[in-house]
Formats: C-alpha cells, structure tokens, sequence
C-alpha cells in the first residue's frame, strides 16, 4: 500500500506500516486489525473513528504494547520516533509508556487508584520518569492541575478520587498523562462517560494541549463533532480496516466511501430538521472478525453493492483519491457513486439474525397481531442485492404481498389477490390500512 503521508524531512512521532493485530483464544486466531497504516507528525492531532468493536481501541492498546497475552502484532511495523517498537526491550518500553507515550482511557477511575491521594498518584509520575525529588513532584503535579484548568490544586491532590466529579477525575487523568511532557498522547473517549457540558470543557482543554505543550495526538472517538473541533486528519475504520483517510474538512466534506456517509447520515445535527433531514441508519449487522464476508467487508451493509465485484475473496487495498494525496479510500466504485444525492431513509434493516428479512418479518407481525392473519409474505430483492429469501405462510388471507424495492432504502409492496391475480403496488406502511378496507375490519 502507498504511503498516505506526502515526504516531509520530519520524521514521524509515530508511523503505522500495514499493521495487522490478532488475538488468539482457544478457537483460534481472531484478526482484530487488518492492514492499517498511519503516520503522525509532530504536534498533529489525528482522529480515529468507527463503530464499537471495529478495532479503535485495540490500535491505541498496541501502540502502548498493552495487547496482553492473547494479542499480538502479526504483521506490518510500528515505529515510534522511526524505531520498530516491536524490537524494543521490556525494560525500554516500561521507560517510554508514561514518558515519552501518555495514553487517557475512557474511564478515569478505573485509571486512578481509589486508596491513594491524587497528589501522591500524580507525583509517582516524575519520580519515575524523571528521578527528582517528592517535594519537586508535588509543586510540578500542582502547576499541571492548574494547567488543565483546575480550581484549588492543593485541595484536589489532597483529596481521594470519589471526592472529586467526574469532569475533575477526567482533568486529572489528562494532567496525569502530561507530567513528563509526552511527545504522543493517545485519547481513548476521554468523554464517553460525561455530561455535555463537561464534556465541552475537557474538548476545549484538549486544544488547548496541542497548543500550548505541541503534544502530537491520536484521539479515538465515536463522537464526530469532537474530532471535527479537536483533529488535523481522520482515519475511518470498519471491521478492523482503515476505510477512509483524510484531513478532517476534506473527508467531512468530500466523503469518498459509503460506509463513511452512512457514518455522518446516522448522526443527529443542531438545528437540523429531521423531515428534511431525516437520520438514516446503516442497514444490517456489524460483522464478527472471525465471519467476515469476502472482499469489501462493508458490502453487504452498502447500497452499492455489485455482486462478482465487490465481493471476489481478494484484499481491497486504499486507493488514492484523484487530485488529492492525502486523501485515500477502501472502495472500488467511488467514482461511479453520486455523493450529491441525498441517502433515503430505510424502512427496514436488510436481515435479522435469523437471516429472514426484517421488513417482511415485521410486517407479517403487524397483519397478525391486527387481523389474526397475515396472507403470504415474500422478499423480492431486485438483482443488485443478488439474494431470495424464504415465504411466510399464513393461512386465511386471499392476497399475497411481494416487498421490493429499487434499493433497500426504497421498499415497497406490490399486492396480489390470489385467485383473480390482480395486482396493485402501494407503500409498505400503508399495508395494514388497505388490508383493512377490503376485509372490513
């Protein structure tokens, strides 16, 4: 794969070469990342974002050499300061973590030590790292509680963890993490588990960071809106693959994979009308990493789907996005897609669990729990989708009902009287109305 950085004569704070990150359980070796590339500039901020289990937090874990027994680095590079962290002695790498790596978890308590004054938490910190004195670890802990904007620092390091909010323990968690002036600080959802407003102030706070201290960042999130206001680029990731990389206005405005739109189209905006902008969420199931469909891993999901293409058992690889080298996408029809068309809403998701189709099934239990009945159901999928779904029977009803669609975000229903063959095609919300008038009922 092409490197996704154009050449500078900096070298990187972190760079990520085709990375690929496994866990091995007892029924084998579940490929967590697949094929990840990332390189970070000093004093850059650089987003990752996904759904929950795509493989976020299990990069940031590997760049600290935390993966446990179980995970391990299977293939690529890792380099920090352009040495290969996997060639890096234990030793080394217990110096590096905390000193030259800082990371911030989602949680602050299960970071911080519950029997143990903050002050004394924070001062550990330079008296490892740094080898001065517990009198200079204290007044350096206190000029750094003040720094994450922090009232009365005295009070806080003399106070335990549960005697601070959870914004405070987030705030101490972050100052933590930059006592020994780190060159790379990872943020995993430092705000996952606080209010908005909280929330608010410890984005401003990361800002300020990258300002003030020049710390280059990787900040994991589900939250687009903060890495919009925090991050230089953005990494997408689905299923354990980088689908889309970019800088951040480049990739929020000029989107080149559909994973990535379905992403920001599910997504509720301020101000926004949700009739003229409805959300629309992404049809189907996120895939386990051990059941992952053949060629694109985002295909059956994607409403441009074309069977025979985007699903011959070859890797994809990111292709570069004509007219502009730091932006790259995992999508082999990007330029055939509209990406100024507006997305429709879906009616149903594609497939349950079970693999029956979600919208007849649904329908099927509206009829039935209105009628006593329901007629027979099909699922017609046009050719595009490439699949035939079993019937549903239901004894007691003349018509059946056959749900189609152009797309899967564009279903309807086309009625069949199953005696006389007459055929009519309506919305599918409006099913249970029609059957009604002509059962009278």
């Amino acid at each position: 794969m092409t490197d996704q950085t154009p050449a500078t004569d900096q070298v990187p704070v972190l760079e990520c070469r085709n990375l690929s990150i496994s866990y091995f359980t007892r029924s084998g070796e579940i490929p967590a990342v697949v094929d990840f590339n990332l390189k970070l500039m000093p004093g850059e901020a650089h987003g990752i974002v996904g759904e929950s289990g795509c493989g976020k937090s299990t990069v940031a874990l590997a760049i600290m050499q935390y993966l446990g027994q179980n995970g391990r680095i299977v293939g690529g590079e890792l380099l920090f300061d352009g040495r290969d962290m996997r060639t890096m002695s234990g030793e080394e790498l217990r110096n590096l973590r905390g000193s030259k790596i800082a990371m911030v978890y989602q949680e602050p308590m299960a970071s911080l030590n519950p029997a143990m004054k903050i002050g004394e938490q924070l001062a550990e910190v330079p008296i490892y790292h740094d080898g001065i004195s517990k009198a200079d670890a204290h007044a350096r802990a206190a000029e750094m509680l003040s720094n994450v904007n922090l009232p009365d620092p005295r009070r806080i390091m003399d106070a335990y963890p549960h005697q601070i909010s959870g914004g405070q323990q987030q705030r101490v968690v972050i100052a933590m993490a930059l006592l020994s002036n780190p060159r790379l600080l990872l943020l995993d959802e430092p705000t996952t588990a606080l209010d908005v407003t909280v929330e608010a102030g410890i984005v401003e706070l990361i800002k300020e960071i990258s300002a003030k201290f020049g710390t280059s960042m990787i900040y994991i999130s589900h939250n687009l809106g903060l890495i919009l206001e925090t991050c230089h680029r953005i990494t997408v990731m689905y299923s354990g693959e980088a689908v889309e990389v970019g800088d951040i206005e480049t990739v929020f405005n000029n989107m080149r994979h559909p994973y990535t739109r379905g992403l920001f189209a599910s997504i509720p905006l301020p101000g926004a009308d949700k009739n003229a902008r409805p959300l629309v969420a992404i049809p189907g199931n996120f895939p386990l990493p051990h059941e992952r469909p053949p060629g694109c891993n985002f295909g059956p999901r994607c409403d441009y789907f074309e069977e025979g293409r985007c699903n011959q058992d070859i890797a994809i690889p990111m292709e570069q996005i004509a007219g502009d080298d730091r932006h790259f996408t995992r999508c082999l029809r990007y330029k055939e897609i509209d990406w100024h068309a507006p997305i429709k809403a879906a009616v149903y998701p594609l497939v349950n669990k079970d693999g029956m189709p979600e919208a007849a099934e649904a329908l099927h239990e509206t009829l039935l729990k209105r009628f006593g009945r329901s007629g027979m159901i099909e699922y017609d999928p046009k050719q595009s989708i490439g699949k035939r779904y079993p019937r549903m029977d239901e004894a007691g009803c003349p018509f059946c009902f056959t749900i189609d669609g152009d797309t899967l975000s564009d279903q309807t229903v086309t009625v069949r009287h199953r005696d006389t063959q007459e055929q009519e095609r309506i919305s599918i919300d409006s099913v249970p109305n029609w059957l009604g008038e002509r059962l009278g009922e």
